[in-house]
Protein backbone atom coordinates (compact mmCIF):
# COMPACT_ATOMS: atom_id res chain seq x y z
CA UNK A 1 0.00 0.00 0.00
CA UNK A 2 1.70 3.30 -0.42
CA UNK A 3 1.38 6.49 1.45
CA UNK A 4 -0.86 8.07 -0.43
CA UNK A 5 -3.61 5.34 0.05
CA UNK A 6 -2.40 5.10 4.03
CA UNK A 7 -3.16 8.70 4.00
CA UNK A 8 -5.96 9.09 2.62
CA UNK A 9 -7.16 5.78 4.98
CA UNK A 10 -6.10 8.67 7.85
CA UNK A 11 -9.34 10.86 6.69
CA UNK A 12 -11.95 8.39 6.58
CA UNK A 13 -12.62 9.62 3.16
CA UNK A 14 -16.30 7.77 2.52
CA UNK A 15 -17.41 9.73 5.59
CA UNK A 16 -16.43 13.23 4.54
CA UNK A 17 -20.21 13.43 2.50
CA UNK A 18 -21.66 13.69 6.17
CA UNK A 19 -19.68 16.39 6.84
CA UNK A 20 -20.46 18.13 3.56
CA UNK A 21 -24.53 17.64 4.11
CA UNK A 22 -24.24 19.26 7.43
CA UNK A 23 -23.02 22.81 6.17
CA UNK A 24 -24.84 22.46 2.87
CA UNK A 25 -28.30 22.21 5.07
CA UNK A 26 -27.65 24.89 6.97
CA UNK A 27 -26.54 27.28 3.62
CA UNK A 28 -29.65 25.98 2.12
CA UNK A 29 -32.55 26.31 4.73
CA UNK A 30 -31.46 29.80 5.23
CA UNK A 31 -32.10 30.59 1.37
CA UNK A 32 -28.56 30.08 0.30
CA UNK A 33 -28.82 29.58 -3.57
CA UNK A 34 -27.00 27.14 -5.30
CA UNK A 35 -23.22 27.89 -6.42
CA UNK A 36 -19.93 28.62 -5.57
CA UNK A 37 -20.45 29.90 -1.83
CA UNK A 38 -22.58 26.67 -1.17
CA UNK A 39 -19.23 24.01 -2.86
CA UNK A 40 -16.81 26.17 -1.04
CA UNK A 41 -18.51 25.54 2.71
CA UNK A 42 -19.06 22.23 1.88
CA UNK A 43 -15.33 22.04 1.08
CA UNK A 44 -14.16 23.65 4.06
CA UNK A 45 -16.48 21.34 6.10
CA UNK A 46 -14.94 17.89 4.25
CA UNK A 47 -11.31 19.63 5.28
CA UNK A 48 -11.96 20.17 8.92
CA UNK A 49 -13.65 16.08 9.23
CA UNK A 50 -10.86 14.86 7.18
CA UNK A 51 -8.51 16.83 9.93
CA UNK A 52 -10.38 15.57 12.77
CA UNK A 53 -10.15 12.10 11.69
CA UNK A 54 -6.42 12.34 10.96
CA UNK A 55 -5.93 14.27 14.67
CA UNK A 56 -8.34 11.64 15.91
CA UNK A 57 -5.30 8.64 15.10
CA UNK A 58 -2.77 10.75 16.03
CA UNK A 59 -4.74 11.36 19.75
CA UNK A 60 -5.25 7.49 19.79
CA UNK A 61 -1.95 5.60 18.28
CA UNK A 62 -0.90 4.81 21.68
CA UNK A 63 -4.16 2.58 22.55
CA UNK A 64 -4.46 1.73 18.97
CA UNK A 65 -1.30 -0.13 19.31
CA UNK A 66 -3.30 -2.87 21.36
CA UNK A 67 -7.30 -2.26 20.05
CA UNK A 68 -6.04 -1.30 16.51
CA UNK A 69 -2.88 -2.50 14.70
CA UNK A 70 -4.18 -2.49 11.51
CA UNK A 71 -4.51 1.43 11.10
CA UNK A 72 -1.58 3.64 9.29
CA UNK A 73 -0.24 5.03 12.43
CA UNK A 74 0.06 1.71 14.79
CA UNK A 75 1.26 -0.46 11.91
CA UNK A 76 3.85 2.09 11.03
CA UNK A 77 2.80 2.73 7.13
CA UNK A 78 2.65 6.56 8.57
CA UNK A 79 4.83 8.23 10.78
CA UNK A 80 3.59 10.71 13.19
CA UNK A 81 5.35 13.59 11.36
CA UNK A 82 3.51 12.41 8.15
CA UNK A 83 0.40 12.74 9.90
CA UNK A 84 0.61 15.88 12.09
CA UNK A 85 1.70 17.15 8.47
CA UNK A 86 -1.50 16.42 6.52
CA UNK A 87 -3.55 16.98 9.31
CA UNK A 88 -2.04 20.58 9.31
CA UNK A 89 -2.41 21.05 5.44
CA UNK A 90 -5.62 19.98 5.70
CA UNK A 91 -6.71 23.10 8.58
CA UNK A 92 -4.66 25.50 6.47
CA UNK A 93 -6.92 24.53 3.93
CA UNK A 94 -9.92 25.20 6.03
CA UNK A 95 -9.29 28.65 7.15
CA UNK A 96 -8.02 29.81 3.78
CA UNK A 97 -11.34 28.61 2.15
CA UNK A 98 -13.36 29.95 5.16
CA UNK A 99 -11.68 33.23 5.19
CA UNK A 100 -12.59 33.22 1.37
CA UNK A 101 -16.42 33.44 2.35
CA UNK A 102 -16.25 36.01 4.97
CA UNK A 103 -14.79 37.54 8.33
CA UNK A 104 -17.66 35.19 10.09
CA UNK A 105 -17.14 32.11 8.46
CA UNK A 106 -13.15 32.16 8.96
CA UNK A 107 -13.72 32.99 12.76
CA UNK A 108 -16.17 30.28 13.28
CA UNK A 109 -13.95 28.24 11.42
CA UNK A 110 -11.41 28.84 13.73
CA UNK A 111 -14.01 28.23 16.50
CA UNK A 112 -14.60 24.84 15.03
CA UNK A 113 -11.13 23.70 14.71
CA UNK A 114 -10.28 24.72 18.82
CA UNK A 115 -13.64 22.33 19.29
CA UNK A 116 -12.28 19.58 17.20
CA UNK A 117 -8.86 19.45 18.54
CA UNK A 118 -10.32 19.29 21.75
CA UNK A 119 -12.38 16.54 21.87
CA UNK A 120 -9.40 14.73 19.82
CA UNK A 121 -7.11 15.58 22.46
CA UNK A 122 -9.27 16.08 25.87
CA UNK A 123 -12.97 15.66 25.68
CA UNK A 124 -13.38 12.10 23.96
CA UNK A 125 -11.20 10.97 27.71
CA UNK A 126 -14.89 11.05 29.16
CA UNK A 127 -17.31 8.99 27.66
CA UNK A 128 -20.39 12.08 28.35
CA UNK A 129 -18.10 14.96 27.60
CA UNK A 130 -16.45 13.19 24.94
CA UNK A 131 -20.16 12.70 22.86
CA UNK A 132 -21.11 16.20 24.16
CA UNK A 133 -17.66 17.95 22.46
CA UNK A 134 -18.97 15.70 18.83
CA UNK A 135 -22.50 17.07 18.79
CA UNK A 136 -21.63 20.22 19.31
CA UNK A 137 -19.21 20.17 16.76
CA UNK A 138 -21.19 18.77 14.25
CA UNK A 139 -24.50 21.10 14.98
CA UNK A 140 -21.88 24.53 14.70
CA UNK A 141 -21.00 22.82 11.28
CA UNK A 142 -24.49 23.10 10.31
CA UNK A 143 -24.23 26.49 11.89
CA UNK A 144 -21.25 27.24 9.46
CA UNK A 145 -23.04 27.02 6.60
CA UNK A 146 -26.32 29.23 7.51
CA UNK A 147 -23.27 31.57 8.76
CA UNK A 148 -22.77 32.31 4.77
CA UNK A 149 -25.93 33.34 4.38
CA UNK A 150 -27.60 34.81 7.36
CA UNK A 151 -27.30 37.78 9.15
CA UNK A 152 -29.91 36.77 11.84
CA UNK A 153 -30.43 34.18 14.01
CA UNK A 154 -29.02 30.75 13.63
CA UNK A 155 -31.07 27.55 12.05
CA UNK A 156 -31.09 26.45 15.82
CA UNK A 157 -33.90 23.83 15.83
CA UNK A 158 -31.94 22.00 13.38
CA UNK A 159 -28.48 22.61 15.18
CA UNK A 160 -30.42 21.06 18.09
CA UNK A 161 -32.25 18.06 16.30
CA UNK A 162 -28.55 17.12 14.60
CA UNK A 163 -26.74 17.78 18.09
CA UNK A 164 -29.22 15.57 19.90
CA UNK A 165 -28.77 12.57 16.82
CA UNK A 166 -25.20 13.07 17.30
CA UNK A 167 -24.75 12.74 20.85
CA UNK A 168 -26.33 9.70 21.25
CA UNK A 169 -24.86 8.22 18.80
CA UNK A 170 -21.39 9.02 19.88
CA UNK A 171 -22.28 7.72 23.32
CA UNK A 172 -23.03 4.42 21.70
CA UNK A 173 -19.62 4.07 20.48
CA UNK A 174 -18.00 4.23 23.46
CA UNK A 175 -19.45 0.91 24.25
CA UNK A 176 -18.18 -0.72 21.43
CA UNK A 177 -15.28 -2.00 23.15
CA UNK A 178 -16.17 -2.78 26.68
CA UNK A 179 -18.67 -5.22 28.32
CA UNK A 180 -20.15 -2.70 30.33
CA UNK A 181 -22.96 -0.63 29.65
CA UNK A 182 -25.36 -3.21 28.25
CA UNK A 183 -28.12 -2.10 29.95
CA UNK A 184 -27.81 1.15 28.45
CA UNK A 185 -28.42 0.16 24.87
CA UNK A 186 -32.17 0.11 25.17
CA UNK A 187 -32.65 3.72 25.83
CA UNK A 188 -29.70 4.87 24.00
CA UNK A 189 -31.08 3.08 20.67
CA UNK A 190 -34.65 4.41 21.26
CA UNK A 191 -32.95 7.89 21.40
CA UNK A 192 -31.09 7.56 18.43
CA UNK A 193 -33.73 6.05 16.24
CA UNK A 194 -36.79 8.76 17.45
CA UNK A 195 -33.62 11.66 17.97
CA UNK A 196 -34.55 12.61 13.86
CA UNK A 197 -38.08 12.86 14.31
CA UNK A 198 -37.50 15.78 16.83
CA UNK A 199 -37.31 17.86 14.09
CA UNK A 200 -40.95 17.37 13.16
CA UNK A 201 -41.41 19.91 16.36
CA UNK A 202 -38.24 22.10 16.31
CA UNK A 203 -37.47 22.26 12.75
CA UNK A 204 -41.62 21.95 11.33
CA UNK A 205 -41.84 22.65 7.61
CA UNK A 206 -44.29 21.67 4.66
CA UNK A 207 -41.99 18.16 4.68
CA UNK A 208 -42.08 17.65 8.24
CA UNK A 209 -42.55 13.76 7.26
CA UNK A 210 -39.01 13.42 5.47
CA UNK A 211 -37.69 13.28 9.00
CA UNK A 212 -39.01 9.74 8.98
CA UNK A 213 -36.77 8.67 6.31
CA UNK A 214 -33.70 8.63 9.07
CA UNK A 215 -35.85 6.90 11.27
CA UNK A 216 -36.76 4.09 8.99
CA UNK A 217 -32.51 4.25 8.46
CA UNK A 218 -31.62 3.42 11.60
CA UNK A 219 -34.45 1.03 13.31
CA UNK A 220 -33.03 -2.49 11.78
CA UNK A 221 -29.65 -1.64 12.64
CA UNK A 222 -30.48 -0.36 16.41
CA UNK A 223 -33.44 -3.06 16.82
CA UNK A 224 -30.92 -6.33 15.47
CA UNK A 225 -27.49 -4.97 17.49
CA UNK A 226 -30.41 -4.14 21.31
CA UNK A 227 -31.99 -7.25 20.51
CA UNK A 228 -28.59 -9.54 20.11
CA UNK A 229 -26.34 -7.33 20.87
CA UNK A 230 -22.16 -7.97 19.97
CA UNK A 231 -19.39 -5.79 18.92
CA UNK A 232 -20.34 -6.05 15.00
CA UNK A 233 -23.70 -5.28 15.18
CA UNK A 234 -22.31 -2.21 17.74
CA UNK A 235 -20.37 -1.15 14.92
CA UNK A 236 -22.50 -1.15 11.91
CA UNK A 237 -25.26 1.20 14.32
CA UNK A 238 -22.43 3.64 14.43
CA UNK A 239 -21.04 3.08 10.69
CA UNK A 240 -24.79 3.84 9.32
CA UNK A 241 -25.53 6.18 12.12
CA UNK A 242 -23.09 8.60 10.61
CA UNK A 243 -24.17 7.99 7.22
CA UNK A 244 -27.62 8.47 8.64
CA UNK A 245 -26.80 12.17 9.08
CA UNK A 246 -26.89 12.47 5.67
CA UNK A 247 -30.80 11.69 5.35
CA UNK A 248 -31.22 14.14 8.72
CA UNK A 249 -29.95 17.38 6.75
CA UNK A 250 -31.54 16.05 3.45
CA UNK A 251 -34.92 16.47 5.65
CA UNK A 252 -33.89 19.65 7.38
CA UNK A 253 -33.77 21.17 3.42
CA UNK A 254 -36.72 18.76 2.44
CA UNK A 255 -38.80 20.40 5.16
CA UNK A 256 -38.09 24.18 4.20
CA UNK A 257 -39.74 23.13 1.15
CA UNK A 258 -36.89 22.83 -0.87
CA UNK A 259 -37.37 19.50 -2.31
CA UNK A 260 -34.83 18.88 -5.05
CA UNK A 261 -32.33 20.56 -3.12
CA UNK A 262 -32.98 18.24 -0.08
CA UNK A 263 -32.80 15.15 -2.64
CA UNK A 264 -29.59 16.72 -3.87
CA UNK A 265 -28.34 16.89 0.07
CA UNK A 266 -29.31 13.22 0.43
CA UNK A 267 -27.36 12.48 -2.86
CA UNK A 268 -24.44 12.26 -0.98
CA UNK A 269 -25.36 9.80 0.26
CA UNK A 270 -24.45 7.67 -3.01
CA UNK A 271 -20.73 7.82 -3.13
CA UNK A 272 -19.86 7.77 0.04
CA UNK A 273 -21.80 3.82 -0.31
CA UNK A 274 -19.58 3.68 -3.27
CA UNK A 275 -16.50 4.12 -1.88
CA UNK A 276 -17.01 2.46 1.16
CA UNK A 277 -15.96 -1.02 -0.12
CA UNK A 278 -12.85 0.12 -1.88
CA UNK A 279 -11.79 2.17 1.24
CA UNK A 280 -12.04 -0.51 3.72
CA UNK A 281 -9.50 -2.32 1.57
CA UNK A 282 -7.12 0.25 1.78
Amino acid sequence: MSLAQSLLKLTRFPLVFTAMADSAAGYLICGGAAGGHLALVAIVSALLYSAGMVFNDIADRERDRTLHPERPLPSGRVTPRSALTLGAVLLGLAVAGAAILGLRTALATFGLIVLILGYDFVAKRSRVAGAAAMALVRGLNLGLGALVVLSGPLPWGAMVVLAAYVFLLTLWSTYEETAGGKALLAPLGAGIVLAPGAGIFLQGGVGAWTYFVPVAWMLPWVGRAVLHPGRERMIQVVRWGVLGIILIDAAFVASSGRWLAGLAVAALLAPALALLPAFRKL
